[in-house]
């Protein structure tokens, strides 16, 4: 493992908005791995705002799956299209 110092959010490599980072230890021998990221809410506020538009975006079709939320969850399919408008 090597330092995992950033997260994946919105489609990008971000920094946390602390800054900090934790130690990973082997809990077999306590040798060091590697570095991760510490998340905050901040941090959590600004993932979930990128999965519900990835979502939003993706339920209600895109040129890869256009419609497909629509066959998967028929019952809700009008009221995305009203969303939508």
């Amino acid at each position: 493992m090597d330092r995992m110092t950033q997260f994946y959010i919105g489609g990008e490599w971000v920094a946390p908005v602390s800054g900090e980072t934790m130690p990973v230890m082997n809990p077999a021998n306590g040798e060091r791995l590697g570095t991760v990221a510490l998340g905050n809410a901040e941090d959590v506020d600004r993932a979930v705002a990128a999965a519900t538009a990835a979502f939003d975006s993706f339920s209600l079709g895109n040129a890869h799956g256009n419609g497909c939320a629509d066959h998967l969850f028929p019952r809700d399919a009008g009221r995305r299209r009203h969303r939508a408008s």
